[in-house]
């Protein structure tokens, strides 16, 4: 079911794409996490409490930090983006003290986000 999805969402992005075929890390993931649950499930059913909690406290913590690491690099995405774009404050300041041209604020901006 997860393999379904995940070839769906790739298929909705790459809609009149030549390539719809899905990426090999997500492939990955998708692999992983199904035989995580079906493990899990497997342990539960068979009476391997403990080790169904220990499966389930590993996947739980791992999507957390998977989602805190999403969120954390789409904001700092987001707070370079506005700090450098032609109208933030960071662009008007360096435009002001070197003179740079947009192209290199531009270009400044992405390197920063891309160091953060």
């Amino acid at each position: 079911m997860i393999l379904l999805v995940s070839r769906g969402s790739v298929q909705a992005q790459g809609a009149g794409g030549a390539d719809s075929q899905p990426s090999p890390v997500w492939m990955l993931v998708s692999l992983s996490l199904t035989g995580a649950i079906v493990t899990t499930l497997d342990a539960a059913f068979a009476g391997y409490p403990a080790l169904a909690a220990l499966i389930f406290g590993q996947v739980f913590w791992l999507g957390v930090l998977a989602a805190s690491s999403f969120l954390l690099l789409w904001f700092i995405d987001e707070l370079c983006s506005g700090l450098f774009s032609p109208q933030g404050w960071a662009a008007k300041a360096l435009t002001g003290l070197f003179t740079l041209r947009r192209s290199a604020i531009a270009q400044a901006g992405v390197l920063v986000s891309a160091a953060l």
